[in-house]
Formats: C-alpha cells, structure tokens, sequence
C-alpha cells in the first residue's frame, strides 16, 4: 500500500509529464505554422524559380526537337513540290508529243501555261507576221501584220525571252483590245519557240510580278519548241541520198492546215515503223550496221513500210517528203546512209 509520500511524489511527477507533454505538443505546433508561413509567404518566389530552371533545362531540347521537325516538314514539303512540277511536266509533254493536230499541240501549251500566269496565249510565226492561234481567256484567232507588236516582233528576230510594259503598241492594238486590259502593275512576258533554226511560235504572258512564273513558261516554252522540232518537217537542202534525191520540204509555213497534218501524220507512221524495228528486230539492226546491211536484213520490213506509205501518203498527192527514208537514216544509220547498203532503193517519189 502507498504511502502518502509516494502517492504525492507520483501526482506531481504525472503533473510535470503532462506539462512537457503540452509544451512539445505546443512548440511542435508553433514550429509548422512558422514552416507553413514561410512557404505561404515564398510560394511564388519558388515556384517561379522552379518553372524557370525547368525551362531552361527544356528548351534547347524543345528547340532542336522543333527545329529538325520543320526541317523535315520543309523538306517533305519541296519533295512533294517537285514531284508535283516533274509529274505536271512529265503529262505536259506527254500531251504535245501525242497531239495530232496543230490545234491540240495549242491547246496542251496553254493549259500548261495558264497555270504560271494569269493570261496566256500562243502566237505562230507565219514570216513576218504573228497569228494568235490560242488564248486565255479565249478571243479567238487573230492575224496581226508586221509593225504591230512590237515586243513580240523583237522576240522574233532576236530569239531572246522579252518583259515588257504592258501598252497596245507592244502587243498589237487589236489583240489589246480583244483581251482587254490586266491588272494594275502587269507586264509582258514573251518566250520564243526554236525549231530549225527560225522562231516558230511565241509564248505569251501577262500579269504582276508576283503571279508569273517565268521560269516556269520558260521551260515550257522549251519543251514545246523541242516537240516541234521533233513533229516539223526536216530541211530538205543539203541531204545526200543514194540512188536518187530527196524532193525539197516546202516551207512549213507555206503549207495549209491539211497539209500540215497529212505531214504529221507521214511523221508518226515512220516514226512507229523504224521504233517497232528497234525494239523487235534489234538484233538484226545490230547486224545491219556492223555489216553495212541493214535494208537486206530488213528487206521485208522496210519493203512492206514502203508500199503503205507511198499508198497513204506520196500517192495522195499534194506535197509530201519520205519521212520513212529520213527516219531510216537518222534511228537505225545514225546518219550514216552507206549502212543502209548498195541495194536500197532510195527514198519514194
């Protein structure tokens, strides 16, 4: 049993534990409402230097990340513009090469340029004077004489691509008028056409700068004047022919529309003729030439290709040149007519 001594040493002892108990609890409490205050009072001072060091850590990653995906969309990007130019020029020259008809050689050319330019249009150079064959917006055909073009003239006889201020005198009055004025600030943009030797054609633009792609109609310009030289009658002067001569090419210009495309067409059949023998009788071309043969060993071939054209085209009357025999020396003698050999009869009257 406790004394009353111990009894009161026990009470003041729970006493003072109590006591230190709630000064813990007291100063524990005190000290995270200090903490609490501090971090209250530099929460955004912190925070802000957190985001900071954040980005900086970030961003030389997020430049270079963006950087190479602009890169490669750029890239991406020109890929696919150049497929796209490639591809347009690709169905372009398709479309000429396979236009049987000046009209529809016109026609490819301006739907090919009128996407440079807000107004194209195609002259032919018949002498000295121009011919509108095609336009767009259309106007229809028009004959300007010499002296009313100015700029297109100088194209002409220079042979050099022309930009000029837009004026009635540089174009012709009357083709100013059909087409009606442009746009404020337009010019003139003329491109010639080359085909044995001579200015056959004059493509047209006009428009502001900033609409006009001149390398782009330049290069058209080319490869329609390249399919042209292709399709046109060759010169006759100066051709050397075994057995008999080769009858003079009248001037192409001189010829009437169906003229021109009874030419075309005698172009295309020898054409067709002589690439059907490169392609199934390469091995007998090969030997042709080696042996300076090449009628003997084709003597059926040529011989049948003869009789159809004579029968299609020298028979038919009009003018007509053997563009059979011209293909013949250019494709399968790389104009070397001796290996065409003695017994070849010679081009067709």
């Amino acid at each position: 049993m406790a004394t009353p001594a111990s009894s009161d040493w026990k009470q003041a002892l729970e006493q003072a534990r109590q006591q230190a108990r709630d000064q813990l609890s007291g100063a524990w409490q005190l000290h995270v409402s200090r903490v609490e205050e501090a971090l209250h009072a530099n929460w955004g001072a912190h925070l802000d230097q957190l985001l900071q060091e954040r980005l900086d850590a970030l961003f030389p990653v997020l430049e270079s990340q963006l950087a190479a995906r602009v890169a490669e969309a750029a890239a991406a990007e020109r890929a696919a513009a150049g497929r796209a130019l490639t591809e347009n020029l690709n169905q372009t020259a398709r479309r000429l090469m396979l236009s049987e008809k000046q009209e529809d050689w016109t026609l490819a050319l301006i739907d090919a340029a009128r996407t440079s330019a807000p107004r194209v249009a195609v002259f032919t150079c018949q002498a000295e004077r121009l011919r509108l064959e095609r336009s767009h917006p259309e106007v229809g055909s028009l004959d300007i004489p010499p002296g009313e073009a100015a700029a297109l003239e100088q194209v002409m006889h220079t042979r050099e691509p022309l930009v000029a201020a837009w004026t009635p005198r540089e174009i012709s009055a009357v083709f100013a008028d059909e087409i009606g004025a442009p746009a404020d600030g337009s010019r003139v943009y003329a491109f010639p056409l080359e085909a044995q030797g001579r200015v056959i054609a004059i493509l047209y633009a006009d428009g502001p700068k900033q609409s006009v792609d001149v390398n782009a109609l330049e290069l058209l310009a080319g490869i329609a004047a390249g399919v042209w030289e292709r399709r046109a009658p060759a010169p006759a002067p100066g051709l050397v022919t075994i057995g008999n001569a080769q009858p003079a090419a009248p001037s192409w210009s001189q010829l009437v529309p169906e003229e021109q495309e009874r030419h075309l067409r005698a172009q295309r059949f020898a054409r067709v003729q002589v690439a059907e023998w490169q392609l199934y009788k390469s091995e007998a071309v090969r030997q042709g030439r080696t042996q300076g043969t090449i009628y003997s060993v084709l003597k059926e071939e040529i011989d049948r290709a003869r009789q159809q054209y004579r029968e299609q085209f020298i028979d038919s009357g009009g003018t007509m040149v053997d563009y059979l025999h011209l293909e013949l020396v250019r494709k399968l003698t790389n104009e070397k007519e001796d290996l065409l050999g003695a017994d070849y009869p010679g081009p067709l009257r």
